[in-house]
């Protein structure tokens, strides 16, 4: 529903906590240190096997995940088909977005 964005959903026991951040910078993060705050992305390798860290950080809780590169580089070439970098905005339901603002407003 978003095309700007990639989403991160960790579920413990009846719990779900959905993480948001743009796609942009899980791009990055696969080939250098991306990110400051919340989420911060960046390369690095697990006995000889290139791997994706992507730090989570809430308050004083933090997680730190770690993914083969491979895996998370595959996932990017399909968003990527589905929605090309650049044609983000094309993607966009803009008379929903603004329905949903006005009856947040009302």
């Amino acid at each position: 529903t978003d095309p700007y964005a990639v989403r991160i959903t960790f579920r413990v026991d009846d719990y779900t906590m959905d993480w948001v951040f743009a796609r942009t910078l899980l791009i990055a993060g696969l080939l250098e240190p991306a990110g400051v705050g919340d989420v911060e992305i960046g390369p690095c390798s697990r006995n000889g096997v290139d791997t994706v860290q992507i730090t989570l950080k809430a308050h004083q809780v933090y997680a730190v995940l770690e993914a083969p590169a491979r895996m998370i580089a595959a996932f990017l070439k399909r968003t990527c088909q589905a929605v090309p970098l650049g044609t983000e905005h094309r993607h966009l339901n803009l008379d929903r977005l603004v329905s949903r603002l006005v009856q947040d407003v009302a």
